[in-house]
C-alpha cells in the first residue's frame, strides 16, 4: 500500500538492497530481526535503524510497525508509542489473533496447495529426467548389442566362406550332387529357423504394452489434515527459539491505557483473543526451557536456613559419636550380629512422634548413625 510506510529491520534490508548494497551472508535466523551483515559499520551496528526511527517521529506519515516481539510486549509497545507522542499521530493497534477469518483461511489453503504442487512438479521432473536417462542407457546398450551381433554374424559368414573356399581348393568340390543338395537343404533349414526366431522376438515386442508417457505433472490435492490447518509453517521462523523463550511469558494484548487511541480486533474479539493468548502461553510453558528463571528471595532464605541447620546436625552427630555414650553405643552395635536383634531395634519407637530430632533423650540425636 503506497499510502503506508513500513518500519522494521526487514524494510531497512529492502531499502538497502534497492540502493545497491549486498549482504556478505544471505541467511537469516528470524524474520523479525534479520541479520544485516553488509560489512559496513553504520549498517551492521544498527545505527541506520536509530536514524530512521528519529526521522520518522517528526515526519507526518502513515506508519506501520510490523514487529512480532515488540508488538506483543507491553514495555516495548510503550517505547514505540512515546516516539510518536505528537498530536498529528493517531495510534491504532490492530490485533490479529485467534481463529483466522474465512478469507485468510482460503488464502492460506491456496498458498499451501501451490507449495505442494511446486514440490510435486519438482519431484515429477526429476523422475522424468531419471526415466529419460535410463532410456538413453538402454538404447545405447541395445545399439551396442545389435552392433556386436552384426559383427559376429559377418565374422561367422566370412569364416564359412573361407572354409568353403579352402574345401573347394582341396578337392572337396568333387562331392556328389546329392551331398551338395543335402547341405544346401540343411543350410536353408537353419536360415528358416533363424528367421522364425527373429519373427517371434518381433511379435513379442509388438505384444508388449506401451507405457503411456506423462506429458504434464499430476495435479495434487490437500488432505483433510492439511485443510484443517490455519497457518503454514514458514521456512524461516518469525522469532528464534532463544528470543521466544525469553519473551513469551511477557506477551499481552494491547490496552488503551498504554496510550493507544483505538484498538481493533481483526479476527476474534478481545475476550477470545486474550483467552487464545493465555492458553498459548500456558502450553508454551509446559514445553519450553526457561533459562532466564532465577530463584526467589524466599527460596534463597529457606536454602540458607537449611544449610545452617544441616551443619548444626552434622556437628551434633560428630559430638555424639565421640562422647562416651556414643562410643558405648557403637561397641554395643558391633557386638550385635543377629538379624532378629537388628529387627527388634529398628522396631523400637516411632520417628514421627519425635519432637526434636537433635535430642531423642539423653542428648542422643535421631541421626546418630
Amino acid at each position: 500500500n503506497s499510502h503506508y510506510v513500513e518500519l522494521n529491520d526487514r524494510k531497512i534490508l529492502d531499502w538497502a538492497a534497492s540502493s545497491g548494497l549486498s549482504k556478505s551472508a544471505a541467511w537469516r535466523k528470524s524474520n523479525d530481526k534479520p541479520e544485516f551483515n553488509f560489512g559496513i559499520p553504520e549498517m551492521d551496528n544498527y545505527s541506520i535503524r536509530t536514524l530512521i526511527n528519529s526521522i520518522a517521529a517528526v515526519v507526518p506519515r502513515n506508519y506501520v510497525i510490523m514487529e512480532v516481539k515488540s508488538n506483543l510486549v507491553e514495555a516495548e509497545r510503550k517505547q514505540v508509542l512515546q516516539r510518536f507522542s505528537t498530536s498529528h499521530f493517531r495510534k491504532v493497534a490492530h490485533v490479529v489473533m485467534g481463529e483466522p477469518s474465512a478469507e485468510y483461511k482460503k488464502l492460506e489453503l491456496e498458498h499451501l496447495l501451490k507449495e505442494k504442487q511446486e514440490k510435486s512438479d519438482v519431484a515429477w521432473k526429476a523422475k522424468q529426467a531419471e526415466k529419460a536417462r535410463k532410456k538413453q542407457i538402454a538404447d545405447r546398450q541395445k545399439q551396442m548389442a545389435e552392433a556386436k551381433k552384426k559383427f559376429e554374424e559377418e565374422r561367422k559368414k566370412k569364416a564359412e566362406e573361407e572354409k568353403k573356399k579352402k574345401a573347394e581348393e582341396a578337392g572337396e568340390g568333387d562331392k556328389k550332387d546329392g551331398e551338395k543338395d543335402e547341405e544346401k537343404k540343411e543350410g536353408e533349414a537353419e536360415e528358416k529357423k533363424e528367421e522364425e526366431k527373429k519373427m517371434e522376438v518381433d511379435e513379442e515386442k509388438k505384444d508388449e504394452p506401451m507405457e503411456e508417457e506423462e506429458t504434464e505433472p499430476p495435479k495434487v490435492e490437500l488432505t483433510d489434515e492439511e485443510k484443517a490447518k490455519w497457518f503454514r509453517k514458514p521456512t524461516v521462523s518469525d522469532l528464534t527459539n532463544k528470543v521466544l523463550n525469553e519473551a513469551f511469558g511477557s506477551f499481552s494484548i494491547p490496552e488503551k491505557s498504554e496510550g493507544f487511541d483505538d484498538i481493533r480486533f481483526e479476527w476474534q474479539k478481545a475476550d477470545k483473543s486474550k483467552e487464545y493468548l493465555r492458553k498459548w502461553v500456558v502450553e508454551r510453558k509446559r514445553t519450553s526451557r526457561m533459562d532466564h528463571l532465577q530463584p526467589s528471595a524466599w527460596f534463597q532464605d529457606t536454602w540458607k536456613a537449611w544449610q545452617k541447620t544441616f551443619a548444626e546436625w552434622q556437628a551434633k552427630q560428630t559430638a555424639f559419636k565421640s562422647s562416651p555414650a556414643g562410643q558405648a553405643e557403637a561397641q554395643k552395635k558391633a557386638a550385635e550380629n543377629s538379624a532378629a536383634d537388628d529387627s527388634e531395634e529398628k522396631s523400637k519407637g516411632d520417628i514421627f512422634s519425635v519432637a526434636d530430632v537433635a535430642d531423642v533423650g539423653n542428648g542422643e540425636p535421631l541421626f546418630k548413625e
